[in-house]
């Protein structure tokens, strides 16, 4: 199942030039070849349905069992990045549309727009100087159980994770607009037939760093980015309405837009060990980085209304409301993590496995698990059973909602995490949330927190 791409737009403000005199006016049988053009500028409030994030960043309590630490499902555990919603909140953008009538009654013509949102972003940081843990959990391919890699562990390592996710939406459209019914009911009704072109990209990445505090040391460096753009082309039909009233106008909009999606998901990584650089991060592997593209057929219904008055003979200013629909658009909380038994071991080592097993800091490489799937709380995260096999093919491999759900920070542990670790712990973390994070979540997720 792929996700579905909700746009509400919560308020438009616009400043329109028209022609000179409304369409029922005597005028307006003489107008001039200058009249039939208009054109108009909106500000635009949307709010888009946000990314749906496994959880990315956990801790646990001090005195954690080794074997525990970090891992969901086990008491304690606590996430302080992911398993939430992120960049669905209010954004600011604009809309430009113009048009030409062919004839002086302005029966029929032609209108383009284009419009854009401010990109929402999510941003997260903690670090530890090894006092405190924090870690990435995941699910191990080979024992079908959760995980984790420690990035930060008292008396192994000290670590940092900066993690984001930005969202980037906009759009566009050429209409022909017929007449179709006119009367004193509605006063005009038309028929509205063209090309609608949309675009979402959204992009995740995920880094750490780890030092170890004991003989051999290491530092190794990992960066996983997800990548997902959908790309809309498709054939817009619908119907349009005008209503005037002395200087007030009543305008309303219904169409739905029928296409295809063309959807691109791009997995990078990149893991640094003593300055020796290898491909592959811990969730972005050699096993699954790269670039899919898929093409679905995808539905667009857009409803608007909005109401204007004319303050001038060539201006009229309007307020309104908007609700757009987008399936099948593929996000990065929704991106494949391919099962392997043996990623990449950088020179010869494996850090991956000594961060999890603190009796084996300086063990050599070995085979060591790597990442099945992410599982959300709605809905399983698809897995390929074959690299060629298309998006919509791939299977869930997902553990049951009871062993995902990890235990959330109780309300008098909040705001801060380190009031939740023993004296003398050094989590310091910072998540600076845009449009897209709730504040009370942003205060309760790392030691010192703000929210923008």
């Amino acid at each position: 199942m792929k996700k579905l791409l909700l746009a509400s737009l919560c308020l438009a403000v616009g400043l329109a030039r028209v022609p000179a005199m409304a369409a029922d006016s005597a005028a307006d049988a003489t107008a001039s070849a200058a009249n039939r053009f208009w054109a108009e500028a909106e500000y635009l409030r949307w709010t888009v349905k946000g990314d749906k994030l496994p959880a990315l960043v956990t801790t646990s309590p001090p005195g954690t069992p080794p074997a525990q630490r970090g891992v969901l499902g086990f008491p304690g555990t606590a996430v302080l990045f992911g398993d939430s919603t992120v960049n669905d909140g209010w954004r600011s953008g604009g809309r430009a549309g113009a048009g030409f009538w062919f004839d002086d009654r302005r029966t029929f013509g032609i209108e383009t727009s284009v419009f854009q949102l401010g990109d929402a972003a999510t941003n997260f940081r903690a670090s530890s100087d090894g006092n405190s843990i924090l870690a990435r959990p995941f699910l191990d391919a080979t024992t079908t159980r959760q995980d984790a890699l420690l990035i930060a562990s008292p008396g192994l390592l000290s670590g940092q994770i900066t993690a984001n996710e930005t969202s980037h939406f906009l759009g566009a459209g050429l209409l022909y607009r017929r007449e179709i019914c006119a009367c004193r009911v509605v006063d005009r009704i038309s028929g509205l037939l063209g090309y609608r072109f949309l675009r979402a990209t959204d992009r995740l990445s995920i880094s750490t760093e780890q030092v170890s505090v004991n003989s051999p040391a290491f530092t190794l460096a990992a960066t996983d980015r997800f990548e997902t753009t959908n790309n809309f082309h498709g054939l817009d039909l619908g119907l349009a309405g005008e209503l005037h009233r002395g200087h007030w106008r009543l305008e309303w909009l219904t169409r739905v837009a029928l296409g295809a999606n063309v959807s691109d998901a791009r997995i990078k990584g990149v893991s640094t060990i003593d300055g020796m650089s290898s491909a592959g991060g811990l969730l972005a592997l050699p096993t699954n980085i790269g670039h899919v593209r898929e093409n679905h057929f995808a539905v667009v219904p857009d409803v608007s209304a909005k109401i204007g008055y004319q303050v001038a003979p060539s201006i009229r200013i309007h307020a309104g409301y908007s609700f757009l629909y987008w399936t099948n658009v593929i996000r990065p909380g929704g991106s494949s993590i391919r099962p392997s038994t043996q990623p990449s071991c950088p020179q010869g080592r494996s850090p991956d496995r000594a961060v999890r097993n603190p009796s084996s800091i300086a063990q050599t490489c070995g085979p060591t698990a790597s990442i099945s799937d992410w599982c959300s709380i709605f809905e399983c995260l698809w897995k390929p059973v074959a690299p060629s096999m298309p998006l919509a093919d791939f299977s869930p491999n997902c553990l049951s909602s009871a062993d995902q759900r990890p235990e959330r920070l109780p309300e008098d542990r909040q705001p801060t995490v380190h009031s939740t670790l023993a004296d003398g712990s050094q989590l310091v973390g910072d998540l600076h949330s845009g449009p897209g994070v709730n504040p009370k979540k942003a205060t309760s997720v790392a030691a010192s927190s703000r929210t923008s």
